[in-house]
């Protein structure tokens, strides 16, 4: 609500989006049996800062939501996994604008999108001053150990505090229970479960 306050969207600085934008925002949800409970967090907390959504339900939503002609404002089933152990394989995909594209589009927030991308891909909309992090990516990408560590530390910092490009609002949680016979146990961070090629029995 504090943030808020200082939206042009909360004229009168109630903590409240009392604008026009900020009423029936259409919300794209999936069907999957955890995304109904998911859809109705994001409900009551936008309604504390004046946001309501009309929800759109689809079974399988990412072609969808994937696809910048039909301009999503939000939704809640977008999630990512790294390929491999490096800040590349999330900032590439998720804020280049040359990860842009019509269909499979990754760049969910669209940021660093341009006029001529927006005419390449179908998407519509005000295309004034929006933010572009590929000089930072650039940069960083060809660097290695520490600096390039450093450098995509700092340019998360700069998505999350100058673009925020994503709401994060949902952390998940594994509990794995393990009897006293394994004697070998690796976590996959990548699929959230247990890594069954490092795991031994004894």
């Amino acid at each position: 609500m504090a943030e808020m306050k200082k939206s042009k969207y909360d004229p009168g600085h109630t903590g409240k989006c009392t604008a026009k934008e900020c009423k029936g925002v259409l919300l794209i949800a999936d069907a999957r049996g955890q995304d109904p409970g998911m859809v109705s967090v994001i409900q009551a907390d936008g309604a504390k800062i004046g946001i309501t959504f009309t929800v759109r339900t689809i079974r399988g939503a990412y072609p969808t939501i994937q696809t910048p002609k039909n301009n999503i404002p939000i939704a809640e089933r977008p999630g990512w996994g790294k390929d491999y152990a490096d800040a590349l394989t999330f900032f590439q995909a998720l804020f280049t604008s040359g990860a842009i594209i019509k269909a499979g589009n990754t760049n969910y927030s669209l940021v660093g999108i341009t006029p001529k991308i927006a005419e390449a891909v179908g998407a519509s909309g005000n295309l004034q001053n929006i933010p572009s992090v590929d000089p930072q990516f650039d940069k960083c990408s060809k660097l290695s150990g520490q600096p390039r560590l450093t450098c995509f530390e700092n340019l998360d910092k700069y998505l999350m505090l100058n673009v925020v490009p994503w709401v994060p609002y949902l952390s998940a949680a594994v509990d794995s229970i393990i009897a006293p016979n394994v004697k070998k146990w690796q976590f996959d961070q990548f699929a959230g479960t247990t890594a069954y090629a490092h795991v031994a029995v004894g």
